[in-house]
């Protein structure tokens, strides 16, 4: 019996070791071989922006058993995970090219091995016993054939000519078995005296466990590592439970996700009492509803109520001692025997004074048996889904293409509408490229103009006419010195939901609707979660008075900064309102959140084409560049 427990949540870790002395204290915390490996950079070393300043980085060299194995890190991994490893690398050619011979594979992993903590003597300071959980008294099991094995996969790795040095990325199971699916190693490539970097690509943790990101050097020759950035998003899988048929759990080979909250439903979806003392200590038992039932023994602790009807079980028993063709669903009569009128449906209704005899021979009775039929029910949920998802797409696709158009069908004023979502830093999250700018109404790039974002929704609605265009969503170019450059646009979602509109016989024409966008880093997809900004509108538009009431609450991940602006019919662009970046991008992105980002409410004044002339708020009257100014005068950033 195997229970899963998934989420459509994504969690985004990033990790980095600069070497920089500053940040000792953090980087030990969580690599290993730190300081054990850091050397002042060496005269001759290139410019690297990636940390400022850039002092230190980690000398490799086979000839030091101490510096075969460079900056590491070990990381508990969930089956679905996905992995991102890139580091810098760089050597000197000192004479001809390496002729030196390398050091075998089976010293490069003894090597690695005795560098693990806990396994082969005291762990790095800062460090747990083992970084494979308590309790190993084995390291992982990894042979220098296995190492050889994941150099063949990729001919560019057995270059004889460059420096037998690499960015290395072993998958463990949870029983420390090497995988080879996922796992690999990329060797330096580049001439002598040029920086490059050395990425392993986007890789999925097939199986649960562990994965052991390393730099080793094989050459007897400096190579020089520096920056180790590992990125992990987490897959849907939060906890996977292995039981044995009463229930008991196979601890050896379940695995739960760190740094979760502890699920308490369990062996059959039923609540576990388990540390429930302030001892720490619990009783290990499920509460299943009438009764409670105690995995070790495979028994329920209290008889059984309608121990009468089953005449040959003992009042004690679970799932008639057959937990593999019986499940217990409420610690009554399990599933698969046959007692009419025992179910805990009947029993509800004989407790609340329905006639059972009547009801027990009825449709709902039947329809509510106790007889479980799992592949028809699976069936039938299956059904119900797809059933449910295909009339919502018919509906949105209704909502979306085909509008109400009743009433005034004037429709000579469509309002262009942007939400922009940018970074007003010229570097952020570990070294990506910003937008660097303040508030604008201008065009953005793609569009005609110059200004950057991170993403951008342009659409347009007519309130008098009551109808919308969908537009379209894009970004501009993700940029990072390590991980290069990537657009974002075909991943890009952007729709208009909730369309509704009315008209009043004074003439205001209102349509509502939320307008929803998301993007996510193209550079660390699916690693990165998604920008969410969702954009209430109500729109209410007079023509005869030359009106445009504008209210507008937005939400979403309140990072980075966002914009909205609307425009009329000779260009002019006016903003909606603006929002400052709170947060970081590690913090503030996880999940599609509704945190609070704009909330507006005010009139345009508009002449008889349609153009906007005035903005009123309250009691006081802004012309448009007083109202523009007012806009650009908020922060970027809180």
């Amino acid at each position: 019996d195997v229970r899963m427990v998934l989420t459509e949540q994504t969690d985004l870790s990033q990790y980095m070791a600069t070497m920089e002395p500053a940040n000792t204290a953090k980087e030990s915390a969580l690599f290993y071989n730190v300081d054990q490996t850091r050397t002042a950079k060496p005269q001759g070393y290139p410019e690297d922006e990636t940390t400022t300043p850039n002092t230190a980085v980690a000398r490799l060299n086979a000839r030091e058993p101490d510096r075969r194995i460079g900056p590491s890190i070990i990381l508990k991994v969930m089956a679905g995970d996905t992995l991102q490893a890139a580091v810098r690398g760089y050597y000197h050619q000192q004479g001809t090219a390496p002729d030196q011979p390398s050091i075998p594979a089976e010293e490069m992993v003894s090597s690695l091995l005795a560098a693990l903590p806990g396994l082969a003597g005291p762990a790095d300071p800062g460090h747990q016993a083992s970084a494979f959980g308590a309790g190993r008294d084995q390291g992982p099991r990894f042979t220098a054939g296995d190492l050889q094995q994941l150099k063949e996969k990729d001919p560019q790795t057995v270059n004889n000519q460059k420096p037998r040095a690499y960015l290395n990325y072993v998958f463990f199971d949870n029983q420390l078995n090497f995988v080879e699916e996922g796992s690999g190693v990329k060797q330096v490539q580049a001439e002598p005296d040029v920086l490059e970097t050395l990425s392993s690509g986007q890789v999925v943790a097939k199986k649960s466990g562990y994965v052991y990101v390393y730099t080793s050097n094989e050459s007897q020759q400096d190579v020089l590592f520096d920056n180790l950035v590992v990125t992990q998003s987490t897959g849907p899988i939060l906890e996977e439970t292995h039981y044995y048929p009463f229930g008991q759990t196979m601890a050896g080979i379940s695995t739960l996700a760190p740094l979760r909250l502890e699920n308490r439903f369990k062996y059959n979806g039923k609540e576990l009492n388990h540390l429930e003392f302030s001892d720490g200590v619990g009783l290990d038992i499920y509460d299943y509803g009438f009764r409670n039932y105690d995995p070790q023994i495979g028994r329920f602790i209290e008889q059984d109520p309608i121990t009468d009807n089953l005449a040959t079980l003992s009042p004690y028993q679970y799932a008639a001692n057959d937990p593999i063709a019986n499940i217990d669903v409420d610690g009554l009569v399990p599933f698969g025997i046959p007692c009419p009128g025992t179910s805990s449906l009947a029993i509800f209704f004989e407790k609340v004074g329905a006639g059972i005899s009547q009801f027990a021979n009825s449709p709902l009775a039947r329809a509510l048996s106790i007889s479980i039929h799992t592949l028809q029910d699976a069936g039938m949920i299956q059904n119900a889904i797809s059933t449910s998802n295909m009339i919502n797409n018919a509906f949105t696709a209704v909502g979306v293409g085909i509008v109400s158009k009743t009433g005034n069908t004037g429709g000579s004023w469509p309002h262009p509408i942007h939400i922009r979502s940018f970074a007003p830093y010229e570097t952020f999250g570990g070294g990506f490229e910003g937008d660097s700018r303040g508030y604008s109404t201008a065009l953005g790039l793609g569009e005609g103009g110059s200004v950057t974002s991170r993403v951008q929704y342009a659409f347009s609605v007519d309130p008098s006419a009551r109808t919308f265009n969908v537009g379209h969503v894009w970004s501009n170019e993700s940029r990072h010195p390590i991980l290069g450059t990537a657009n974002a646009t075909p991943n890009d979602k952007a729709n208009i939901t909730g369309f509704s509109s009315s008209m009043d016989k004074e003439g205001n024409s209102t349509v509502s609707f939320t307008a929803n966008l998301s993007a996510a880093n193209p550079l660390t997809e699916p690693l990165s979660p998604d920008i969410d900004v969702h954009t209430k509108f109500t729109l209410t538009e007079n023509e005869r008075k030359g009106t445009l009431n504008v209210n507008v609450v937005q939400t979403g991940d309140a990072f980075p900064s966002a914009e909205v602006f609307i425009g009329d019919t000779n260009g002019n662009q006016l903003f909606i309102g603006v929002s400052p970046a709170m947060g970081n991008p590690y913090t503030s992105l996880r999940g599609d959140n509704h945190r609070p980002m704009i909330s507006v409410k005010f009139t345009v004044t508009m002449d008889k084409k349609g153009v906007f002339t005035s903005v009123i708020q309250g009691n006081k009257t802004y012309t448009l560049n007083q109202w523009k100014k007012l806009m650009q005068s908020q922060p970027t950033t809180k």
